[in-house]
């Protein structure tokens, strides 16, 4: 199996592949930290602590079964040092009318048949061959209405389960995890808040818990009662009629005597989207005291879940006796090597997630994607092959994708200059480093920084005339209404870049007026130097920033009440009238009538970037195969939306400032071949969603370049 390791460059490949080689080779006992000692969880042997968390991919076949991709998926997490790793859900019976879609449902696996457990045996063993074990997530999806089923009809499904057990353990697996959170049947049927039902399957605690508890007894009919089975469950809904942790405590004692191996601690509801503390810059695991809540009330093994990011974050769950064991989804999905970098005592060398939420939504081919790991979703493909003849490689630009694009270069050889275009490594997104609750990005930009250091790569500020090869990864000319084009107003990206000694002629009180989320963020930078700014966003009152997923557009309203900063929404600016006395006034539409707002000492314009300037290649050589790839979102660095609301595929239509999340860039098919003279238009965008495919898309592009 092939190792998947975002490893550095030439100079340091021996000396780091070196050191994960030892730290595996050494004896577990002692354990260099309680992270990697081995686990007992129900009859299995874990070598360490670390599960992989079960995450929609969108990799599976049409039909519902593992392909290459999602097998070298699971592989490398596997290969990569997680002692179990969960594969994704797979669905136990068709689904009824009426089911609740999530955004990944294009592409789910099912595990509904006799005849597709061969093609699930090479799944768990690929996972065993790396040496994790291998469980997979059983799952029914949730409906709109959980009382329509008649008792019988669900009675049906918990008899699914216990078929689809059976079938897990025929195919290999170690063990099953059964979901319970989210969009699922069994988590609506568990709340107190979904589950109005009158029959057994409803009427009270016992009543909601029927249906699982029946099929946890129905698994163990058909895979044998020494097949361990884990329970995913939300033990904290944020809902005024939803699971508590006092709720949930009689839940976690009741499937103790169920005979569970272990539950796993989640928190949230769909309803209660925005207030999963899932972003940047709310702390480090989230979840863990929730963990630690029912791991006091049972003596079943406990797994912690939320923003485990670091080893020091994840020690300390386990050293305060929270929990038994760590899920990590997000960090396994930026770095695949995660646990076995953290053994070698090389965590520097980890690509960290940076809790963008870009994995939270399906890239244009319906799969997951990392703006951070290129090769996320990847992993299938061969090695890149060295480069035949090395060429000189010019990125404009030093977002992630011109970062990751360098990278891939550098490392097959070629000489690579990287222009930063003014801007801070990380580009737009660098931009947004300075923003309050924003810091953790730029975890990104020195990781990535550090490796096109060791792969020799020059960082230059200024454009370099000699190369062969031309990628263009810079932004387009920041957006300017027309309101906006006069004295004492200045562009977001012009505000973002300066630092304290170039704030005084900004003032301080301040209109800041943009489509959505960036006139928050710039808000955000001001107001920590002490400005007095105010948000005037086109957005309802309820939604001020609907191009951002909802738990960021959450705290960044949170962020902003503790500034004591005003969100002025359903409001449109018409007309700047400046004043030289600093007494500057905004005409704007309101709530559909003209009103005055000021008086102000300047505004700030957040319209945003394009992604591209246009549709059309940008190509100085004959070869018309190379296409630029095309524009999302208008106005915040991305374009018409890849998916609109619930995560179905629209069309594409023409570009709106006010689409909502997430957007997604359109990219061409990848060309063959690039000749000498190219220049490649890829660009820069504001927005984790349409970075995370640009990233991907200049990785690909550095594999032939």
């Amino acid at each position: 199996m092939r190792m998947t390791f975002q490893l550095p460059g030439q100079a340091r490949l021996a000396e780091v592949a070196g050191a994960i080689s030892a730290a595996a080779a050494r004896p577990p006992e002692p354990p260099p930290s309680l992270i990697h000692a081995a686990y007992s969880l129900g009859g299995l042997t874990l070598r360490n602590r670390v599960v992989m968390a079960a995450m929609a991919t969108g990799f599976a076949s049409p039909e519902g079964l593992p392909t290459p991709r999602l097998i070298a998926w699971y592989a490398a997490r596997a290969t990569g040092g997680a002692g179990l790793v969960i594969v994704e859900g797979a669905r136990v019976a068709a689904p009824l009318p009426g089911v609740s879609h999530s955004r990944f449902d294009q592409r789910y696996l099912r595990l509904d048949a006799d005849d597709l457990v061969p093609a699930y045996s090479q799944l768990a063993a690929a996972i065993q061959a790396a040496g994790a074990h291998a469980a997979i997530q059983l799952t029914y999806p949730s409906l709109r209405d959980p009382t329509l089923p008649s008792a019988a009809t669900l009675g049906g499904i918990v008899a699914a389960f216990g078929r689809a057990g059976g079938r897990a353990k025929a195919a290999g697996f170690d063990a099953v995890e059964v979901q319970c959170t989210y969009r699922s049947l069994f988590a609506q049927l568990l709340s107190p808040a979904t589950n109005r039902r009158g029959d057994k399957y409803g009427r009270g605690p016992a009543g909601r818990l029927r249906a699982l508890s029946d099929a946890l007894v129905a698994i163990r009919s058909a895979a044998g009662d020494s097949f361990p089975v884990i329970v995913k469950f939300s033990a904290d809904e944020y809902l005024p009629r939803g699971l508590t942790p006092l709720r949930s405590a009689t839940i976690a004692r009741a499937l103790r005597e169920s005979g569970v191996a272990a539950l796993e601690v989640l928190a949230g509801a769909v309803a209660s989207d925005a207030d999963l503390r899932l972003s940047s810059g709310v702390g480090e695991a989230v979840l863990a005291d929730l963990a630690g809540t029912i791991r006091e009330v049972t003596d079943v093994p406990v797994i912690a879940a939320g923003r485990l990011l670091t080893s020091d974050g994840a020690e300390g769950v386990l050293r305060k006796g929270q929990a038994d064991l760590l899920a990590l989804g997000r960090a396994l999905l930026a770095d695949p090597a995660w646990t076995a970098k953290v053994r070698a005592g090389v965590e520097l060398e980890v690509s960290p997630c940076i809790s963008c939420m870009a994995c939270f939504t399906p890239a244009p081919d319906g799969g997951i994607g990392c703006p951070v790991n290129g090769e996320a979703g990847q992993e299938h493909l061969p090695p890149p092959d060295a480069a035949m003849p090395p060429r000189h490689i010019a990125v404009l630009g030093a977002s992630l994708a011109g970062m990751e694009l360098a990278r891939i270069a550098a490392a097959r050889g070629h000489r690579v200059t990287l222009v930063t275009a003014g801007l801070p490594l990380g580009g737009l997104l660098g931009l947004r480093a300075g923003v309050p609750g924003n810091a953790e990005f730029g975890r990104a930009f020195l990781y990535h920084g550090d490796r096109l250091m060791e792969l020799g790569v020059s960082i230059a500020g200024d454009a370099d005339e000699g190369a062969d090869v031309t990628v263009d990864c810079r932004p387009q000319a920041e957006l300017r209404p027309d309101w906006a084009r006069g004295r004492g107003v200045f562009p977001a990206g012009d505000v973002l870049r300066r630092d304290l000694h170039e704030m005084y002629g900004i003032g301080r009180r301040i209109a800041v007026a943009g489509p959505g989320a960036l006139a928050a963020e710039v808000a955000l930078f001001l107001a920590g130097w002490g400005r007095r700014p105010t948000v005037i966003v086109p957005g309802e009152g309820d939604r001020p920033f609907p191009e951002v997923h909802p738990t960021h557009a959450a705290r960044l309203q949170e962020r902003l009440q503790g500034y004591k900063v005003p969100i002025l929404t359903r409001t449109t600016p018409l007309e700047w009238r400046y004043d030289a006395d600093r007494k500057s006034q905004l005409l704007v539409r309101r709530e559909g009538r003209e009103e005055v707002l000021g008086p102000f000492h300047t505004a700030i314009v957040a319209a945003g970037w394009p992604a591209v300037a246009h549709q059309g290649p940008r190509v100085t050589s004959q070869d018309t195969s190379l296409r630029s790839p095309v524009a999302g979102r208008a106005g915040q660095g991305a374009g018409p939306s890849a998916h609109g609301a619930g995560g179905a595929p629209s069309g594409g239509g023409g570009p709106d400032p006010l689409t909502l999340w997430p957007a997604a860039v359109f990219t061409p098919p990848v060309p063959q071949s690039v000749p000498d003279g190219s220049t490649l238009l890829v660009g820069d965008t504001l927005f984790p969603e349409p970075l995370r495919d640009l990233v991907t898309y200049a990785h690909l592009l550095g594999r032939i370049i």
